[in-house]
């Protein structure tokens, strides 16, 4: 009987701690709904005359490069702070011990929110699954913290001239789409405003250059915009290149120059074997081609290809030129014995 109780007891503790809750979930409910109420609120106003908008990127992964097109795909974070005075709640008692309030990707078109956009950006995407991934927090003030999650392609304009040992530098610009700086100042957050956390590639060292903020007119007849700037410095690393690219080009040239110890009376396999290093090479160089753009400057990877290849033609002259050398040996070796054979006929017939 006393374990009946006992459990009857815990059941109804239970029911009425979840029925407490409910009913604060609903209070704060209505309160965010009578927060962000049309009647009190308009999302399409901005929420003074002049704002301030501090930025933050946290780059978390380096999704792909396209070196044939110059482009280079980031996954990150974009963070956003600033302040609306109209969202302010600590005026509501049913929100008193609310420090912040979370608002779901649902009901964030509700908020105005700064129109910002990247420059540099050729693809722009918000990540979503069933909803997009971005969420705002309201603080008690009217601050108001923005994060999305988000995916950058940026054109970097490529300097080839040391690759496979090169660096490239990727220009981030945001600026806002249609307030200009007398309304709207754009800064970067903190001291550490553009982050890395974790982006790695094989091919690449990633590294944050320099920040910092401008102005930027792009219609000069409109006004002139705030504008944020940030370099990704994308360094080569270049070891996968030694295996791919540097070993099999020095195979070529050793075996091309190893044929040279052949026999000499096998004329047709030497042949063949520095046609066959030729077209090897050949074949290499135009595959490079294929992954890079078109550029109009010598390439640290052009001297090497073509060193190596004058290397392999080299070879197959030397082995020309000796072939052309034992023909020459051999005429004069029979020339020699035609020779010798006149002489002894003149003295028999003396």
């Amino acid at each position: 009987m006393t374990d009946l109780i006992l459990t009857y007891s815990v059941h109804l503790v239970l029911v009425l701690l979840l029925q407490i809750r409910v009913q604060a979930d609903s209070s704060l409910d209505n309160s965010v709904k009578q927060l962000l109420s049309t009647s009190r609120y308009n999302k399409d106003r901005k929420p003074d005359s002049f704002s301030y908008v501090n930025v933050q990127v946290d780059i978390y992964d380096m999704a792909k490069t396209e070196a044939k097109n110059a482009e280079f795909t980031l996954e990150l974070y974009l963070r956003m702070w600033w302040k609306d005075a109209r969202l302010q709640y600590s005026n509501y008692s049913s929100l008193g011990n609310v420090s912040k309030l979370e608002i779901p990707e649902v009901n964030t078109a509700q908020i105005w929110q700064p129109d910002l956009y990247f420059l540099t950006d050729r693809k722009p995407e918000i990540h979503d699954r069933s909803i997009a991934n971005r969420i705002i927090y309201i603080y008690r003030n009217g601050s108001i913290v923005y994060s999305e999650r988000t995916s950058l392609t940026l054109r970097s304009s490529l300097d080839l001239t040391f690759y496979p040992y090169d660096q490239q530098m990727c220009l981030v610009e945001l600026q806002s789409f249609a307030y200009t700086n007398d309304s709207l100042i754009l800064n970067w957050h903190d001291s550490n405003p553009v982050k890395i956390s974790g982006a790695k590639m094989a091919e690449y060292l990633i590294s944050v250059g320099e920040y910092g903020h401008g102005d930027k007119p792009p219609l000069e007849q409109i006004g002139i915009y705030s504008t944020l700037r940030a370099s990704i410095m994308l360094k080569r690393t270049g070891h996968a290149h030694f295996y791919q690219l540097y070993g099999p080009s020095f195979a070529v040239v050793f075996v091309s120059w190893l044929a040279l110890f052949l026999d000499e009376k096998k004329v047709s396999p030497r042949l063949t074997v520095h046609t066959g290093c030729v077209i090897a090479l050949t074949t290499q160089w135009i595959g490079i081609y294929f992954l890079l753009p078109a550029v109009s400057y010598i390439r640290a990877i052009d001297i090497w290809m073509i060193t190596h290849l004058l290397l392999v033609v080299f070879a197959f002259l030397a082995n020309i030129l000796s072939l052309m050398a034992r023909r020459d040996d051999r005429k004069n070796e029979i020339d020699k014995r035609k020779d010798s054979g006149g002489c002894e006929e003149n003295f028999l017939k003396h």
